[in-house]
This record gives structure tokens, sequence and C-alpha cells, in this order.
């Protein structure tokens, strides 16, 4: 789901997001972020146990559909005798499909991948089922893009880089540039997502403004 432009930062982030909160019932995305962080939680529900966030979800529409019952009768027993009650207007409830993936990934990895940003834990969830991130450290140490020529092209450039020896972010930002015909509104945000997925992973840590292999050949 996009997230609407005047969205708060804590947009679709399970967990922040409760519909007993003060805050966000007075939201302007409420019912959007609503909807995200529901799709957040199937996606993740496969590595971490978040049966207890889902639980509340379900609650929360079963409570909507009761005061929704309760208002249906309300209105009809203020009809008068013989009157026909107009049609009222309900609430749809969206059905997305969530695709089922089999997460192969170790305890620790699982950890990191709560901890990061929605975007990315589903990058990563990705990665992880495919074992391309075990892939990725091993040819760190053996000095060689495991990523050459596949997607995402932006990690694959940014991989490239890093068995190199390291980047600065501003040389990143000119590498994807360059390599994918970007502008650095579209890189920057990429740099920061592949510096973020590198780090986290143990891949590579930042020494003096630069992003240097942390495991090496």
């Amino acid at each position: 789901m996009e997230k609407p432009i005047n969205a708060p930062g804590c947009f679709a982030a399970a967990s922040v997001f409760s519909r007993d909160s003060d805050v966000c019932n007075i939201c302007c995305a409420m019912s959007e972020c609503a909807q995200a962080s529901l799709e957040t939680l199937q996606a993740i529900r496969g590595i971490i146990n978040v049966s207890d966030l889902l639980a509340r979800h379900e609650q929360a529409k079963k409570i909507a559909r009761k005061a929704m019952q309760e208002r249906d009768a309300e209105a009809a027993a203020a009809l008068p005798p013989g009157n026909i009650q107009p049609p009222l207007m309900r609430a749809v409830e969206r059905q997305t499909k969530v695709a089922v993936m089999k997460i192969e990934a170790s305890a620790d990895d699982e950890r990191i991948i709560a901890t990061l940003p929605v975007k990315l834990q589903k990058i990563a969830i990705t990665l992880c089922s495919k074992g391309v991130l075990q892939g990725m450290k091993k040819g760190l140490i053996e000095g060689r893009n495991v990523l050459a020529e596949s997607k995402p092209s932006w990690l694959s450039v940014a991989l490239t880089h890093l068995v190199a020896g390291g980047f600065a972010r501003r040389e990143l930002r000119e590498a994807m540039n360059k390599a994918l015909g970007w502008e650095t509104s579209s890189s920057a945000p990429h740099v920061s997502m592949a510096i973020a997925i590198f780090t986290a992973f143990g891949l590579a840590k930042e020494v003096e403004g630069r992003i240097v292999p942390e495991v090496w050949h």
C-alpha cells in the first residue's frame, strides 16, 4: 500500500499502530494505516510471533461489526410502523491476498529483520528466503559480487562497491545514478537502504564516513 502524502512517520508500523490509541484514532491516515499494519503483520508472521497483534486486529473488527449491527437495529426501531427502512451504507472489508513465503532464516536474522523499517523488512525476508544473504557474506569473503547482473540492481551496485573495499554515500549515489540512469532523488534513499542492510546483517560497518566490509577476503 502506498503511504499517503500526509501520513506521519510511524505509518504502517505494526508495533505502533493501535485502534485503542487516541493518537491513532484522530490521525488523518488511520484507515490506511490499519490496513497497512495488518499487511505488515501478515508478511512477517512466518518469522516473528505476532499472533497477539493479529488477534487485536481481529478483535477490533468484531467490535466494529457489532457496533454497526447495533446502529442498524436502533435505526430500524426508530422507524414508524409500516415504513420501509432505507438501505444503510455498509463498510466493505477489503480482501487482500497475502503471499505465503517459506522463510529460511536463523534466529539472529529473524531478530534483525524485526528491527528494520517496514519496506526493508520485506526485502530482507526475500533475501533470507532465497539464501541470498548467506551468499552475499560468502561472496564478500571471496571477493566477488554474487548479485552481479541480478536484481535488485541497486543492491548489486552497492555490493560491487563494498566488495571493492567500501564507499562513501556520495560515491555510491553517483555510481547508482550512472549505472541505473537515476537522479539523486532516487539513488539517495536506495543508498540508505543498502547501508542499512549491510550494517544490520554484519556485512559492513561505517568507519570515518565510509562504509567498509565487516568481513574481508
